[in-house]
C-alpha cells in the first residue's frame, strides 16, 4: 500500500501530513496523541474540532519551531535524536490587532482656568515649535505646587498639530523612592506606540529600538518630575520629535533650553484666583490677601480656590 493511499483511506489530518513534510526539514516531529479529535471522513465539524484555516504555534524549548494546523493540543513535540522538548503543546493566538489600541495621545484634559506665565508660553511655544527642540523647567529653589506639570501640558496642548504623531506623559517619580529607570521608561514610550511589541531585556537594546521607533516621528514627549539631568539624558528623542522635562532640581543638559520657575506675580495670582471663583466673588483686597497666604503658588491658590468654591458661605478672614 503506497503512503499516500493510506493517508486518505485512513482520514490523517492535513496538519500531521504537513508537520511530518517540515519535521523533516526542521529536525522536529510533533507526535500526536490526540487521533480521536480529528474530523470525520464526511467533512462533517464536531465540536471542539479546529478549522484548517486557523494557524497555530507550538511554544517549544530551543530555537527551532513547526506550525501545524488543526487541533494538535496535548502532543510531544520530540527533536530527530528522540529528545522531547516540549510534554504538552500548548495553543496560543495571537492578539486580534484590531483589538490592540494604541495610546500615543496621552495629555491630560487643559486647565481651562489656566491663568498666568504669558511669557513662558510663548518661548516654550516658539521653541518646540523647532524640529529635535528640547525645554525643561524646573522650580527655583526646589519648590513643589510651581505648576510644573501644568504649564508643561498646556503648551503641549498647543502644539498637538506640530506634533500629530503622539503626544506621550511619563511621570519620572523622581521624588519617589524609586525613581523610574530609564529603560522602563523606554518601554512605556514604545509601547504607546506598538502596545504589543516584545521588547529585549537588555536596556541597550531597548534604547536602540526606542531611538529606531522615534526617527522617523513627529512625537512630543512629556518627561515629568524627573530627579535630575542624568535621570532623563538617555531619554532625549531624536529629531523631528521633541521633549519636555519636568524637575524640582535645575535640568543641565546639552541642547535642552532651561526654564526657572519661580511664584506667580501678583497680578498673575489675581487673574488664575478669579479665573477659579468669578469675578464677583470676592473684592481685589481679600483676593490679594488669599494670594500672599498662599504664597502665590499655582497649587496653593487653586486648592484655596477650590474650597471657597465649594464652601460659598465661607469668607478669606475664616
Amino acid at each position: 500500500m503506497g503512503l499516500w493511499q493510506w493517508i486518505t483511506e485512513n482520514a490523517v489530518p492535513l496538519g500531521v501530513v504537513v508537520t511530518v513534510a517540515l519535521a523533516a526539514i526542521t529536525g522536529i516531529w510533533v507526535v500526536y496523541t490526540r487521533f480521536s479529535d480529528r474530523r470525520p471522513r464526511d467533512g462533517a465539524e464536531r465540536p471542539g474540532d479546529v478549522s484548517l484555516d486557523v494557524k497555530a504555534q507550538i511554544k517549544q524549548a530551543g530555537d527551532r519551531g513547526v506550525a501545524a494546523g488543526r487541533d494538535i493540543a496535548g502532543s510531544k513535540v520530540i527533536t530527530g535524536d528522540r529528545s522531547v522538548v516540549a510534554d504538552t503543546v500548548q495553543i496560543f493566538e495571537a492578539p486580534d490587532a484590531e483589538k490592540v489600541i494604541s495610546s500615543r495621545r496621552q495629555l491630560p484634559a487643559d486647565l481651562a482656568d489656566f491663568a498666568g506665565r504669558e511669557r513662558e508660553v510663548a518661548e516654550l511655544v516658539a521653541l518646540l515649535s523647532g524640529d529635535g527642540a528640547a525645554a525643561s523647567m524646573s522650580a527655583i529653589g526646589g519648590m513643589g505646587g510651581i505648576g510644573k506639570s501644568a504649564l508643561a501640558v498646556h503648551v503641549a496642548h498647543r502644539l498637538v498639530g506640530r506634533y500629530p504623531d503622539g503626544q506621550l506623559v511619563v511621570d519620572m517619580a523622581g521624588t519617589s523612592d524609586e525613581p523610574l529607570e530609564p529603560a522602563a521608561a523606554m518601554a512605556r514610550v514604545i509601547h504607546g506606540f506598538e502596545p504589543g511589541a516584545r521588547l529585549p531585556d537588555e536596556p541597550d537594546a531597548v534604547a536602540a529600538l526606542y531611538r529606531s521607533l522615534l526617527s522617523d516621528k513627529r512625537a512630543l514627549i512629556i518627561l515629568d518630575n524627573a530627579s535630575d539631568g542624568a535621570h532623563v539624558r538617555p531619554l532625549m528623542p531624536p529629531p523631528p520629535c521633541a521633549a519636555i522635562v519636568t524637575s524640582r532640581q535645575a535640568i543641565a543638559l546639552d541642547g535642552v533650553q532651561s526654564f526657572n520657575l519661580d511664584a506667580l506675580s501678583e497680578s498673575e495670582a489675581h487673574d488664575l484666583l478669579v479665573a477659579i471663583l468669578g469675578a464677583d466673588r470676592i473684592g481685589d483686597a481679600q483676593l490679594a490677601e488669599l494670594a500672599g497666604a498662599c504664597g502665590q503658588l499655582p497649587l496653593a491658590l487653586r486648592v484655596a480656590g477650590a474650597f471657597l468654591n465649594l464652601h460659598r458661605d465661607w469668607t478669606v478672614d475664616e
